[in-house]
């Protein structure tokens, strides 16, 4: 993927570019120790630089603890560029989702596939019940992300199938074609 300046529009376009880039990076689970880990460390940058590049490798995770990342990633007043190392799947598409700059590296893909729902415990019916339909919202709302942030992605492909039936596996090169990257210029 093509790397370039992100111009900062509070610069006077005279004078060379300057500005301010904090990089982070996650290899691991997408879960609440993610997102208070990305939370704390953002927190902490005083001033909040130009640009936020996370740079992610992830196989998935919570899809809650993904849908708050993408949440709060998305309000951030400054410019997020999500970065593909690796690998970026299952719960992990949700953040990435969040950047305004998306990237991979070419030898990195991203992997839709159905949801799975652990329970380590004895549970009543009711309970269940109560399981499956949070599940079902957190799977809309996983969708609903989705449609949102690559819609040419989501005029090919059903994501209501893909987090329930099917896995589909993206390239970084479909990944532009579709949308789910963006050029930096």
């Amino acid at each position: 993927m093509a790397t370039g300046i992100i111009p900062n529009p509070n610069q006077d376009q005279n004078q060379p570019p300057q500005f301010s880039i904090h990089s982070i990076t996650h290899i691991g689970d997408i879960n609440d120790s993610f997102v208070v880990s990305i939370m704390n460390i953002i927190g902490e940058l005083n001033p909040l630089p130009d640009v936020i590049r996370i740079n992610i490798s992830s196989g998935g995770g919570s899809i809650r603890s993904g849908i708050t990342a993408y949440n709060y990633l998305k309000q951030l007043p400054c410019l997020v560029h999500m970065h593909n190392m690796g690998e970026v799947s299952s719960a992990a598409i949700l953040p990435f989702l969040a950047g305004r700059f998306r990237t991979a590296d070419e030898i990195s893909k991203f992997v839709f596939h159905p949801a799975t729902f652990a329970l380590n415990e004895s549970i009543s019916y009711p309970r269940l019940k109560e399981l499956l339909s949070i599940f079902d919202g957190d799977l809309h709302a996983y969708a609903r992300i989705v449609k949102q942030e690559i819609p040419v992605f989501c005029a090919d492909h059903d994501i209501e199938s893909l987090l329930t039936h099917d896995t589909f596996t993206v390239t970084p090169a479909y990944a532009r074609d579709c949308g789910l990257l963006t050029p930096l210029n």
